[in-house]
């Protein structure tokens, strides 16, 4: 009887031990997986940065400003091949909502553009042209799902001419690819990308879930 009461306290000690480690350890994981978190954001962050700063500078090129196709679409093309991933398309549109210009030939905003009575691709109805052409300021759209499925986002700027007047519009269009790419390196565990609504953008891997479904009260979200 002695002997049992002195192993009872023994196996009791030995288990709070163990689940204590268990807690410590979930403890040590979720602190990791918020930096990492926190580490990809800020990376994000400087992307788009940088990408918001290349648009404001090409909406004051001249090669915009004169409304010049072959140039536009040359500048565009090169700036893209030395951008990484991430940024998908370089975009010109005129102030009637036409495209001028573009780094990807008809890549566009990776939305499907309206057509104009004559049959012409219009940008005129993007929330983002619309934005631009009203306030005479930069905007950024936010994330959403292309009809591919891949999550893209627009950040354009006004090219204004001499008399104040919106003469063209620039439009980047910026993916996760650089995100998803900074994921495979840093973690070997899992990233997920949601909007505001609990919609899944991206993930790493791709296998965890499936783009555009619903995970906001799913274990990737907690």
């Amino acid at each position: 009887g002695l002997v049992s009461l002195a192993i009872l306290p023994a196996l009791g000690l030995a288990l709070y031990h163990g689940l204590a480690l268990r807690a410590q350890a979930r403890s040590e994981a979720q602190a990791e997986a918020v930096k990492r978190a926190r580490n990809l954001a800020a990376v994000q962050n400087e992307h788009y940065e940088a990408v918001h700063r290349l648009v404001e500078t090409l909406a004051a090129t001249t090669v915009v400003r004169v409304i010049d196709p072959k140039g536009c679409s040359l500048l565009f093309s090169q700036l893209k091949a030395q951008s990484g991933e991430g940024l998908a398309n370089i975009l010109a549109v005129s102030a009637n909502g036409e495209a001028i210009g573009q780094a990807v030939l008809e890549a566009g905003d990776l939305f499907t553009p309206e057509t104009s009575p004559l049959g012409v691709p219009t940008y005129a109805g993007r929330s983002w042209f619309m934005t631009v052409s009203h306030t005479k300021a930069c905007v950024s759209e936010p994330f959403a799902l292309t009809p591919d499925g891949r999550p893209a986002m627009t950040v354009a700027c006004p090219a204004l001419g001499w008399d104040g007047q919106v003469k063209a519009v620039v439009a980047a269009s910026m993916t996760l690819d650089g995100l998803l790419q900074s994921a495979d390196a840093a973690t070997d565990g899992v990233v997920g990308v949601l909007a505001p609504d609990g919609v899944l953008l991206a993930a790493h891997p791709a296998e965890v879930a499936a783009v555009g479904t619903q995970v906001a009260g799913s274990s990737l979200a907690r």
